[in-house]
């Protein structure tokens, strides 16, 4: 009878011990729970976690459906990679956010091997013959991502499957109204000899739609969101599972100590999953579930910070508001993520670009609305945060005011000890503002164009680039013309514009406005240049119907002369032809992605693989056709314009 006093005894402070290191006030399991809690903390046991869901649903014949609204708010309330020996060569790499922190991509390279990914289709292709090695494609389902580890020799692909029931097991189904069920897939392929490619482990998770991954050396972290209990409560089934197939073919149901509470959104209910995998080896992935939701994203070489919002109503002042709650998430020794700190702000941070860390500081941008029955207000401002700390990550300082009235942010990008910061309503403040002491973040200087930019990009510590839109004003209504790729020297106290090129045209758009994937970086200081390229999409007016426009797509090419601080032109690459009908939307033939190696550019389409050098304009050099076109006309070997 000691003895099993002793071991509960033992058990109750190894759980009490387990809770604290959290870093945060986590109430106890035996306490009811509010939904939508302002902490975190995990739970004992399945019954707790069954009762904590409770809470977000009514039951209705048989069945615990949600209280939350449609509209969004509770109802009670409103080298190569065979054995290539040949001198390394120099190539474009993803456009990573942080060194040494890899986002996945859907074009790579290795210097002489591209690794592509279009739709459900995986392929393998030698750069000096153009010809095709390997391909791999899914029947059900469409890849996401992938990342190439040079060190391992692997190829990393994220795929999303679907498993369509039939219409009986529909009907049976609890989620009957769904069409489908959603699983992410992890593919990890051993790309060391391409005469025999393999894949050498699989992983599953299933109910999940991906929000964001990173990979750190050999390490692939993974933020999931699992909406299994987003409509409706199962009691027999509502724990997250998942597949590895290292550990055998059966599911592995995540136990109760692996989920969390946290805060979540008034929207939505799921399961936020965090997974840890190191795949160099075959140790277990390791996953946690926190019963929330995640939406920006943003990871570090030492933490992953995710970004909740909320919304709330008071109904004395009827004022809307909405804050942001950012979580983080430290990686341990073993390289696992562990919860350790939160903050509250207000705002939302615009992407993943707005979040920084630098030197145990987090700096944020937020914008902040506020509406009431008789308007709205905006406000823009920077939070700095203490990032070292457990529990609650302390506010250092705030530098609000940014912006004239009435604008928000519209691009954000940290270097260091400075900060960029863009606003937008009719003209475009580029605000360099100075963060060495984080006590008292200070505006340096304020830049104003026609126009925003919607992407920064740091050259150097003296130049820096965007690619935004141009726009006029006509009798006070503003609107935008085109697309707009500026060059700033922003080393001193005054921002210099250095050059500025304007597309041509009616209207285009550039897709690095919201995917800075698209931006290809190819950074030549041996030749004291930077090159770079923006896929970009033009209408112009039909000549012979007014009502109608022109449509074309190209993937215009710059340099930027270091020494001079020059912006230049090289010339643009298109795949599609000379288009008879105006109105005729070739989709597959815009160019998705490219990748520069040496003095060439690979450029990739739906259809086609199309190589130019680069000189004094782009001289094509040969194509590999993927797919007929679905029109069943023949592909033309070059369209450079």
């Amino acid at each position: 009878m000691k003895n099993m006093m002793k071991r509960f005894l033992m058990l109750a402070m190894l759980v009490l011990a387990g809770i604290a290191l959290l870093g945060c006030q986590a109430r106890s399991t035996a306490t009811t729970i509010t939904p939508s809690p302002n902490e975190v903390g995990n739970f004992a046991s399945y019954a707790d976690i069954k009762n904590y869901l409770s809470q977000y649903y009514q039951k209705s014949g048989g069945y615990f459906l949600s209280r939350m609204a449609p509209g969004g708010m509770f109802l009670e309330s409103a080298t190569d990679a065979n054995t290539n020996t040949s001198a390394p060569r120099q190539y474009s790499q993803t456009n990573n956010q942080v060194e040494g922190v890899s986002e996945s991509d859907v074009f790579l390279t290795d210097g002489y091997t591209l690794f592509m990914i279009q739709g459900q289709t995986f392929r393998i292709v030698d750069v000096d013959s153009l010809t095709l090695s390997y391909e791999f494609k899914l029947e059900n389902g469409y890849l996401h991502g992938m990342y190439y580890d040079e060190a391992s020799k692997q190829v990393i692909l994220i795929a999303y499957e679907y498993t369509y029931p039939t219409e009986e097991e529909r009907k049976a189904a609890d989620f009957w109204w769904y069409y489908s069920y959603t699983t992410t897939k992890v593919y990890i392929f051993d790309v060391s000899d391409h005469e025999d490619i393999t894949i050498a482990r699989e992983l599953s998770f299933a109910n999940t739609y991906m929000i964001q991954s990173r990979m750190i050396g050999g390490m692939l972290y993974l933020m999931l969101d699992n909406y299994q209990i987003n409509y409706q409560l199962n009691e027999e089934d509502f724990v997250p599972r998942y597949r590895d197939s290292e550990e055998g073919s059966e599911d592995i149901a995540l136990p109760a100590q692996s989920i969390f509470f946290m805060p979540t959104g008034n929207d939505y209910l799921g399961y936020l999953m965090l997974v840890s995998l190191d795949t160099r080896s075959d140790e277990e992935a390791d996953v946690k579930a926190y019963i929330g939701s995640g939406y920006q994203v943003y990871m570090s070489l030492n933490n992953l910070y995710n970004v909740v919002y909320r919304y709330d109503y008071d109904e004395e002042t009827q004022i809307y508001t909405y804050s942001s709650f950012v979580m983080r998430f430290e990686v341990q020794e073993d390289k696992t993520l562990v919860f350790k700190a939160m903050a509250q702000v207000e705002g939302s941070p615009l992407n993943q670009f707005s979040i920084d860390e630098y030197e145990g500081v987090l700096r944020i941008a937020t914008t902040h609305r506020v509406w009431t029955n008789i308007g709205s207000t905006v406000s823009n401002q920077i939070f700095l945060l203490d990032a070292t700390v457990d529990g609650e990550m302390t506010q250092l300082s705030k530098l609000g005011n940014l912006g004239k009235p009435g604008e928000s942010i519209f691009a954000v990008r940290f270097n260091g000890e400075i900060g960029f910061v863009v606003t937008f309503v009719n003209t475009d403040p580029l605000y360099k503002i100075s963060l060495a002491d984080p006590y008292n973040p200070v505006v340096i200087s304020e830049y104003e164009e026609p126009g925003v930019s919607d992407y920064l990009h740091i050259i150097n510590d003296n130049l820096t680039l965007g690619v935004g839109r141009h726009a006029e004003t006509i009798q006070d209504v503003t609107r935008f013309v085109g697309v707009k790729v500026s060059l700033y020297n922003t080393a001193g106290n005054e921002t210099l514009l250095k050059g500025n090129y304007l597309v041509e045209g009616t209207w285009s758009y550039t897709n690095v406005m919201y995917d800075h994937k698209a931006f290809i970086y190819y950074p030549r200081l041996d030749l004291g240049v930077v090159y770079f390229a923006i896929p970009i999409f033009e209408y112009t007016n039909n000549p012979a119907n007014p009502n109608y426009w022109n449509y074309s797509q190209s993937l215009y090419v710059f340099k930027i002369e270091l020494a001079s601080e020059t912006l230049e032109y090289v010339g643009r690459v298109s795949h599609m032809d000379q288009i008879q009908d105006p109105y005729y939307w070739y989709w597959f033939d815009s160019v998705d992605r490219a990748v520069m190696i040496e003095n060439k550019i690979y450029t990739i389409s739906q259809t086609q693989i199309r190589v130019h050098e680069i000189g004094e304009s782009l001289i094509p050099g040969g194509h590999l056709i993927l797919e007929t076109p679905e029109d069943g006309r023949p592909v033309t070997e070059d369209s450079t314009k």
